[in-house]
């Protein structure tokens, strides 16, 4: 017994040396990457503007307009774990960053996998002709350029548009209220209480996975709605035939 004791503080003992050895291993490869960008970036000077204001009106422009009440915040790389996104007003700066982004990789080891880049092109549409995209090169070898690729779980359109968003929100909601059909919405033992928490839970949190940041208009509010009415819709009518 004394034994199987000992077999299993020394168990434990291992799994608590492996998750700290993770830890540590997960908070030197985030310092490498931080270390890398600060390096690559040091005497880099090219990023975009974002202009903010407390309490404005999302759909009146003039607010952000203004020399007062209003901040500007400079974004050049948003970095998640170990995936980055490089921003910049056009292609000649983006060139220059992913250029030292590159070679600061080579000095810190990590790989970059050209075959996973995408690169995409924003176009402003009051220039005209509207510019093309342009070629963007990493260790000669040019990156794929794309209409629309996902960052974080969400859909980003080169027309700044969320309307596939839209529809891939509202087909993972679908899905995820497809599976519950049987085991949930149709049993009778279920309470309606406990059905509406599933539903937010699982359901909504699928359906509004990122609408914090969404630009929206009424035409894909009201896809929305009609989205949420016909799944109301559809359990009140599963509680109507059990009722009966």
């Amino acid at each position: 017994m004394d034994k199987i004791m000992e077999d299993k503080n020394d168990e434990n003992l291992d799994l608590e040396e492996q998750w700290d050895r993770l830890k540590t291993t997960a908070y030197e490869t985030a310092g490498d990457i931080l270390a890398m960008l600060k390096v690559a970036f040091r005497n880099v000077h090219e990023r975009i503007y974002i202009q903010t204001r407390h309490g404005a009106d999302l759909f009146n422009a003039s607010h952000f307009k203004a020399k007062t009440r209003t901040t500007r915040y400079l974004v050049r790389e948003m970095l998640f774990a170990d995936d980055a996104a490089l921003v910049a007003h056009n292609a000649a700066d983006i060139q220059l960053l992913v250029d030292v982004f590159a070679r600061a990789a080579a000095q810190f080891s990590p790989k970059i996998n050209i075959k996973k880049i995408e690169c995409l092109f924003q176009p402003v549409k009051l220039l005209s002709p509207p510019p093309r995209p342009e070629s963007i090169m990493v260790n000669q070898e040019p990156l794929l350029q794309s209409t629309d690729f996902t960052y974080l779980g969400s859909t980003v359109s080169n027309t700044a548009r969320i309307d596939k968003e839209i529809r891939n929100r509202i087909g993972k909601a679908s899905a995820a209220f497809g599976k519950l059909q049987h085991r949930l919405w149709k049993n009778k033992h279920a309470s309606i209480r406990a059905k509406c928490k599933v539903y937010t839970a699982v359901v909504l949190s699928s359906f509004l996975y990122g609408a914090e940041v969404w630009t929206i208009y009424r035409s894909q509010v009201k896809k929305l709605q009609t989205t949420c009415l016909h799944d109301e819709t559809a359990e009140r009518h599963h509680e109507h035939q059990m009722d009966r």
